[in-house]
């Protein structure tokens, strides 16, 4: 993004709009807890999606770079390439299948 950030802020009123099978989101803290913000966010809660529990939750900016499993898959999911892709590729893929089957929840990685 032209600001330096990778990610965007989506306002509340426009949270409805959002329209997926399935939500991949970077929202996990160190300690692999779901942010706040995000469990008790009513509008967030409502999407199809997530009452379905086709949703993926991944280390947000917290765990990234730091040595642990979780900060490994944010640093290499963030930063991308050849490596990261070859590192992410078959952690992703287990947790995008429960997303789909609805066996998602606030600790895939």
């Amino acid at each position: 993004m032209e600001n330096g950030d990778f990610y965007v802020k989506i306002s509340p009123e426009l949270t409805p709009k959002l329209n997926a099978d399935v939500i991949f989101m970077a929202a996990l803290d160190g300690a692999g807890k779901l942010d706040p913000a995000v469990v008790n966010d009513k509008v967030w809660n409502a999407l199809p999606a997530m009452k379905a529990g086709h949703v993926a939750y991944w280390g947000g900016a917290p765990v990234i770079n730091t040595a642990t499993p979780s900060g490994e898959f944010s640093s290499a999911m963030s930063i991308g390439g050849p490596l990261g892709i070859k590192y992410a590729l078959p952690k992703l893929v287990p947790m995008l299948k429960n997303a789909l089957a609805g066996r998602g929840n606030g600790s895939s990685y």
